[in-house]
């Protein structure tokens, strides 16, 4: 169970995972599956761990783990209920797997709190690792990936040299999510200029 704030990498992660296995990456938005079939959502894991099972080498990822207690759907007393006969039917399916079997189930989520006890006791997702937001050292390792990705895209230069010592200081608490996207916001402006007939200079 990949836990930590929201933007700091956990799906990127179990999607690298994957990869690095030679696996089939299986990204489950648990959200979206209560949302849509409420209780009834723990037939369709099942059903979706039996066929990650008939994959080969799979890597099931259950992004937003904290949508299993399905309080954004019901009210308490009626949630708890539901939610407990939900992951009881994921845990009977959790407990079917064998440690050399070829599915490896990672879930991930922001919110402990809302985990229930069950889903990570011992041989099922008991394997708790935090994803950190970034530091200032991590923010520039990643700013500098995304720059070079980026340029490498467009064919040239798009930045000017980045003043870390001026820069990091203010970015305290953002994530690597808040990071891409003050990025992406920023080429976007220069892209409206640029198209508005005017002639951009670097970022």
């Amino acid at each position: 169970l990949l836990y930590g704030p929201p933007g700091t990498g956990k799906s990127k992660l179990a999607r690298a995972l994957a990869t690095a296995a030679g696996a089939i990456f299986l990204h489950v938005k648990l959200l979206n599956l209560t949302s849509k079939f409420g209780a009834n959502t723990g037939e369709l894991l099942q059903e979706i761990l039996r066929i990650a099972g008939s994959e080969g080498r799979a890597v099931l990822f259950l992004d937003e783990a904290e949508a299993l207690s399905l309080e954004h759907l019901l009210p308490p007393p009626a949630a708890r209920e539901a939610s407990a006969r939900l992951v009881a039917a994921l845990c009977e399916k959790l407990d079917g797997l064998t440690p050399a079997g070829r599915v490896l189930v990672v879930g991930a989520t922001s919110r402990t709190d809302a985990i229930d006890a069950e889903l990570v006791a011992p041989g099922r997702l008991d394997h708790l690792v935090e994803i950190a937001l970034p530091d200032a050292d991590a923010q520039r390792e990643i700013l500098e990936l995304l720059r070079a990705r980026f340029e490498r895209n467009a064919g040239r230069a798009l930045f000017e040299p980045i003043e870390y010592r001026k820069i990091l200081p203010v970015m305290g608490g953002m994530s690597g999510a808040d990071i891409s996207e003050i990025i992406r916001r920023a080429l976007e402006a220069k892209v409206h200029l640029a198209g508005a007939g005017g002639d951009p200079p670097p970022v």
